[in-house]
């Protein structure tokens, strides 16, 4: 699963250039992203002309573009009843998508800018929390699906989930899940295409080559923590944690 992750100020205006888009100007780096929050998000949306030109032949439908908006962790389905105690998804299973939500899959994809993520490993009667980034130390995206759910009050409530697929070499150890990771390219690919078979392709597990795992302390336990203290490894003896071998 993924219930916890790190976006850097400066990996956000990364990836969204890479989309054309603007930065939140009043985004602030976020080191221990919890559900419930609201996170910055990329979507392909729906836009008209002011004078639209007639379409040049039935094909033609409306002008889409992508637009970077903050959204709510943590999805209410459409078809939620309205009087129905719901518990927000905070991710949804890669496999479920055509089964559950394949009206998601195909016209309400997204992704959510990231620099790292966090998972816990069972050690014991405790846990211990990994912090796994992009080989590069780069930005990459966590591939997600969004939708709008109407109360019976009118209230309408706009919430995105993660999705998340089987795990790599190096999640494995630590999690049996691990979100879909995608290279900047891979995002615009599943953000903007209308074939949802290519967008499904890319619901794999990133190459264990792409990620890196380390320890870190336990500040990031605690969501009321969000400084860069949860991504330090322990200290406890003064040296710093070795990075995760791929042969464990």
């Amino acid at each position: 699963m993924c219930g916890r992750y790190v976006l850097k100020k400066e990996d956000l205006e990364a990836l969204v250039r890479q989309f054309g888009l603007t930065s939140l100007e009043e985004f602030h780096s976020r080191y221990n992203i919890a559900p419930t929050s609201i996170v910055p998000l990329i979507r392909k949306i729906e836009v008209e002309d002011p004078a639209p030109a007639p379409p040049p032949d039935d094909q033609a439908g409306p002008r889409q573009a992508v637009e970077l908006t903050g959204m709510r962790w943590g999805l209410i389905p459409a078809w939620t009843k309205p009087d129905v105690p719901v518990r927000p998804l905070v991710n949804v299973r890669a496999e479920t998508l055509v089964a559950k939500f394949k009206g998601a899959l195909r016209r309400r994809r997204c992704v959510l800018p990231a620099s790292g993520f966090y998972e816990w490993e069972a050690t014991g009667t405790k846990k211990q929390p990994w912090l796994f980034r992009a080989r590069d130390d780069g930005p990459f995206a966590l591939a997600g699906i969004w939708d709008t759910w109407r109360g019976g009050d009118g209230v309408e409530l706009v919430t995105c989930a993660i999705l998340t697929t089987l795990p790599n070499g190096v999640l494995r150890r630590v999690h049996d899940r691990m979100p879909v990771m995608l290279t900047p390219e891979q995002a615009k690919v599943w953000v903007g295409t209308n074939d949802p078979a290519e967008a499904e392709r890319l619901l794999a597990a990133a190459p264990d080559d792409f990620v890196t795992a380390q320890k870190v302390g336990p500040a990031v336990s605690s969501v009321r923590n969000d400084g860069p203290e949860c991504m330090m490894a322990p200290d406890e003896t003064g040296e710093t944690e070795p990075q995760l071998s791929l042969g464990f």
